[in-house]
């Protein structure tokens, strides 16, 4: 039958453990790899189990390792991702806090001019007053700062984890690469 090469790649076993494995001798095991006898039909019956077994062990370990290169990719781009919602962030708070700085000054000015306004009489303020009172009746600058630096701060715990997960995910695919 001449399997010699085939069983044993499959197995990964010797002679003498795969015969304490089908509960047959040593040299029944070599009279079947060298095609002289068949074995026992008990013997043939747990050599194919331990043969399906092993291949679907196989297939499990390249369907592992598919997944895991998969996950991999998937946090990758869940980095990228995430960099990007920061940077975002990072520029709304920067636009807010510019914003706020501008409405502290027009609040300044609005007062100095409400101060001088007797002094001013010829002048047309009616347009810097709309100005400022319009912003003021924005929603709570501060309330939505926070907001956005807490969700700044939610987003790099989130990079943080995922960047665990992903060390994680290469780790198991180089144990599995090892193993092969």
């Amino acid at each position: 039958m001449k399997n010699k090469n085939n069983i044993r790649a499959l197995t990964g076993m010797s002679q003498e453990n795969l015969a304490l494995l089908l509960q047959v001798s040593r040299s029944q095991i070599a009279m079947f790899e060298s095609g002289k006898r068949n074995l026992p039909i008990q013997a043939m019956e747990k050599l194919a189990l331990l043969l399906t077994l092993s291949q679907k062990e196989s297939t499990t370990t390249e369907t592992k390792k598919a997944t895991r290169t998969q996950e991999q990719e998937f946090l990758q781009n869940c980095i990228v991702k995430n960099k990007h919602q920061q940077l975002l962030v990072a520029r709304k708070i920067t636009s807010f806090i510019k914003k706020q700085e501008r409405i502290a000054v027009l609040e300044k000015m609005s007062r100095l001019i409400m101060q001088e306004e007797k002094n001013l009489k010829n002048y047309d303020l009616s347009l810097l007053k709309y100005r400022t009172t319009k912003n003021q009746t924005q929603p709570n600058f501060n309330t939505q700062l926070v907001a956005l630096q807490l969700k700044k701060k939610v987003l790099e715990y989130e990079e943080q984890l995922i960047k665990e997960q992903l060390k994680e995910t290469n780790s198991l695919l180089t144990k599995d690469k090892k193993t092969k």
